[in-house]
């Protein structure tokens, strides 16, 4: 009977032995399997590494240019800000300039005023020239009528 008990214990490691061989044969399969996926991952894993060291070198490339930009547009900035002080100053040479020109066109307008004053002077200083050159010429035409009538009576 000791050995019937022995051989039953024996009997029920084997088919236990047989269920854990089993079990462990799904496991390795399983084991495979996962092996398989994670060197499919890694293949994977390294494709993605290379592109991402692409784009690593690509991005480096665009912060460069990204600085250069950034550079450029300080200095059209500082640019714009000097053109936009010079022109605030012009501004305000021009408003000088325009009172001085305002001033310039009244002192123009009162000079047109004793032209126009000093024309008609000499407008009419000529006009009574003309008369007196007409009377003159009266007088020596009525002197030279009354020196041939003296002399036809004489």
């Amino acid at each position: 009977m000791d050995q019937d008990i022995m051989s039953a214990r024996f009997d029920l490691v084997d088919v236990k032995l047989d269920r854990a061989h089993t079990r462990l044969d799904g496991v390795t399969g399983r084991l495979d399997r996962v092996d398989n996926r994670l060197e499919r991952v890694e293949g994977r894993l390294h494709q993605v590494e290379g592109r991402l060291s692409g784009v690593d070198n690509r991005l480096s490339g665009v912060d460069d240019r990204l600085d250069r930009l950034e550079s450029q547009m300080e200095v059209h900035k500082r640019l714009l800000e000097a053109l936009r002080e010079t022109q605030v100053k012009q501004g305000n040479q021009l408003g000088g300039l325009d009172k001085k020109v305002n001033g310039l066109d009244q002192k123009v307008n009162g000079l047109e005023k004793k032209v126009d004053g000093l024309d008609k002077k000499v407008n009419d200083g000529f006009s009574m020239v003309a008369v007196g050159m007409s009377q003159i010429a009266a007088q020596i035409a009525n002197v030279e009528r009354e020196i041939r009538e003296d002399k036809g009576k004489a």
